[in-house]
């Protein structure tokens, strides 16, 4: 008698379907007389009480044409199939572990939980596991854990575990409020401060004229009329910005805060402040003072008037 390949239940061998453990009443004697509920004795006077029922069925499957050949192969009176049963994987009595699927006959850990890996037939988080740190069987030394695959020392207060380092998040610029927020800022230095990128210093030639890290340092106070050598500094109407000064165009120069040109402007004729003037009033040629048209009696000498008669001095 043994478990059948088609139902594990108990059945009658084909011969003479007698008792399990070499019982002596015969089964058929109870299937053929409507017997149920009958107990087959046992070796050393054990009584063992017959499941009629499912031993019936099993008969009338025998008798139906079920044959007692198993597929795969008997473990302990069992029919299995060592490239599948985890409880007999490969062979009798080699279980797999908990968690484990049986797969061609071995114990495999693809049946292990998400973010999990078999080691060892256990099913282990290789990210936090100090014992398979990044890989199986790599264990952490005392003292250390087991943190994103890394053995690592655990960090002081205030600090954080980033990428295998202890940092402290209120003031690496390049895990800046979490980890991985690395400070980028335009034409400057970047700080981190209380967990926010801000600005440490601009590069030359910069300035963070609206006080907004996010842009950085947006202005080139070199050539930016509107604050030109620093903020709010505007150059005037005509003016350019170079090299953080204010710089007249088309050759014209600064006089007093305006363009003007030197070879033309009897207020600046030939210089900033040079002034024209004559008894009829001046202008001004190619940076030169000259008077107006002389009154009656005199003649032009350019710079004054002199009588007529008389030689320019």
């Amino acid at each position: 008698m043994f478990l059948s390949a088609r139902s594990g239940l108990c059945r009658l061998t084909a011969d003479s379907r007698a008792c399990p453990l070499s019982n002596t009443r015969s089964w058929q004697w109870d299937y053929l007389n409507g017997r149920t509920g009958s107990i087959c004795p046992g070796p050393v006077g054990a009584n063992y009480t017959g499941a009629d029922a499912n031993l019936l069925v099993e008969y009338k499957m025998q008798a139906a044409g079920d044959t007692d050949a198993c597929s795969g192969t008997s473990c302990s009176g069992f029919c299995t199939t060592f490239t599948s049963n985890p409880s007999n994987c490969g062979a009798c009595g080699t279980a797999c572990a908990t968690g484990q699927a049986c797969v061609s006959g071995t114990c495999n850990g693809s049946s292990c939980g998400a973010g999990q890996t078999n080691c060892n037939g256990l099913c282990v988080n290789e990210q936090t596991d100090p014992n398979n740190c990044g890989a199986c069987g790599s264990v952490c030394k005392q003292g250390t854990s087991c943190n994103l695959g890394v053995c690592t020392i655990p960090c002081p207060s205030g600090q954080v575990l980033c990428s295998g380092a202890c940092v402290n998040t209120q003031t690496d610029t390049k895990n800046c409020g979490g980890c991985g927020i690395v400070c980028s800022v335009n034409n400057a230095t970047p700080a981190c401060q209380s967990g926010a990128c801000a600005i440490q210093s601009c590069n030359p030639g910069f300035k963070d004229c609206n006080n907004n890290p996010i842009d950085g340092c947006e202005i080139n106070t070199n050539s930016d009329p509107k604050n030109c050598g620093g903020c709010g500094i505007a150059c005037l109407s005509g003016q350019t910005c170079s090299g953080g000064s204010c710089a007249c165009t088309g050759g014209l120069s600064l006089c007093s805060g305006a363009c003007v040109n030197t070879a033309t402007d009897p207020n600046n004729c030939g210089a900033c402040g040079n002034v024209c003037t004559g008894p009829n009033g001046a202008f001004c040629t190619s940076g030169h003072c000259f008077q107006v048209p002389c009154p009656s009696g005199t003649y032009s000498c350019g710079t004054y008037c002199a009588p007529n008669g008389t030689l320019c001095q």
